[in-house]
């Protein structure tokens, strides 16, 4: 059961939530400890501070506890159910548990924008259900369609699963119409000049354009290693690209696949072994490191020499993915799913992930940037958030904000 309002743990609540605003993120979470201690049941405090401790503090283990225990006290509250299940899908990669969580979050409140988002991209990525992935999609922009996130998440659909080209780039331009500087928006738009307009200098442009926003968007930074691998060939720079992505995410399995074959295509065969193990550690069905990795154990075992071995696959092609308003590898945009086709190498299409913040607006907090101290959006998209303002709660049930 939520606290009551005027309880202590309540006001403290709603300390934290000014601090998380002022981006005072230690001094909020001894708000919500405080808060927790005057009343370990208080949903709102658990559910606050499993997200500050999820998306800025990455204590994954105990941001899981209290998310777990948030949902077992209140069931039907929505935006835990919804929150909860981007973590299982984009944290702990329980995909099927994650769409438990949002079809829980949707039966609570039909109209939950990100939940109902978040269910959409996740049918998507894991290409399941197309038709019901389309009403989804065609739900959440009934409820708002003029929110940036949505509509880059629906042009993903439309570009990589409908094929719609024409509707995917109106998605976009949408999109930036509205937010000129939205990373996976930009991300998205560069894809399309590149793969499907043959656009080069147009897609380097948005590719710019978007790492001038966000220097550390893991998307973004993998499609243009790709791209300047492919179209400038510059391979000294998109290996620069792809150790920016894993310096803001190291287990990004895109981002090591990618990395691996360049250090397989230049003969570094012990360089590529432990960058390929790491991709699969990362994710172990991604199909490109598994061909990647069957072509290097047969030239090791072929040949006396394995400094002499013979072809490499080339850079692994990656999908739109995105997803739970939330973080991933790169495509048209959201969050994202390598994937691999053997053929051309290719960039990915993201869609974001949606949730609400803990300051109850749009989009995502992001920590200050390790790599260069400097605010950065989250690796795989939108971040989820946690709290409301108690009469809004009431008033806006099963929406966020």
């Amino acid at each position: 059961m939520a606290a009551k309002a005027g309880s202590s743990a309540d006001a403290l609540c709603k300390a934290a939530k000014l601090k998380l605003e002022q981006r005072q993120f230690d001094k909020a979470e001894q708000d919500y400890k405080k808060a927790l201690s005057a009343e370990p049941t208080n949903v709102r405090a658990l559910h606050s501070y499993a997200w500050l401790l999820s998306n800025v503090k990455k204590d994954f283990h105990q941001a899981e506890v209290l998310y777990r225990k948030a949902i077992e006290i209140e069931p039907s509250n929505a935006d835990v159910a919804n929150n909860l299940g981007w973590f299982l899908e984009n944290i702990k990669r329980s995909h099927e548990e994650a769409q438990l969580m949002y079809e829980a979050a949707i039966k609570a409140a039909p109209m939950h924008l990100y939940a109902l988002n978040n269910l959409a991209m996740l049918l998507k990525n894991k290409h399941k259900d197309p038709e019901r992935c389309e009403e989804l999609f065609q739900r959440v922009m009934a409820i708002s369609p003029n929110f940036p996130d949505c509509l880059i998440a629906y042009g993903a659909f439309l570009h990589d699963v409908k094929k719609d080209f024409e509707q995917a780039e109106q998605m976009y331009q949408r999109a930036l119409a509205i937010a000129p500087n939205h990373p996976q928006g930009l991300n998205n738009l560069a894809h399309l000049m590149h793969h499907v307009r043959k656009d080069a200098d147009t897609a380097e442009q948005l590719y710019r354009r978007a790492l001038a926003v966000d220097g550390n968007c893991v998307d973004v930074l993998v499609n243009f290693a790709i791209f300047l691998l492919n179209v400038r060939q510059d391979p000294e720079n998109a290996e620069m690209m792809l150790r920016r992505a894993l310096a803001v995410n190291p287990a990004h399995a895109g981002a090591l696949n990618n990395l691996a074959a360049l250090m397989h295509q230049r003969k570094d065969l012990q360089g590529a072994l432990q960058l390929y193990q790491q991709a699969l550690a990362s994710d172990p069905q991604l199909d490109p490191t598994l061909k990647n990795m069957q072509l290097l154990q047969s030239e090791i075992e072929q040949s006396e020499d394995p400094a002499a071995a013979g072809l490499v696959l080339p850079l692994s092609q990656q999908h739109p993915n995105p997803g739970a308003m939330a973080q991933g590898g790169v495509a048209p945009s959201g969050s994202t799913t390598p994937v691999g086709t053997g053929g051309q190498r290719q960039g990915s299409i993201v869609s974001p992930p949606i949730s609400a913040r803990p300051d109850g607006k749009k989009g995502s907090i992001a920590p200050a940037s390790a790599a260069n101290g400097k605010d950065a959006a989250a690796a795989n998209g939108k971040q989820p958030a946690a709290e409301k303002d108690d009469k809004k709660d009431k008033k806006d049930k099963g929406k966020k904000k």
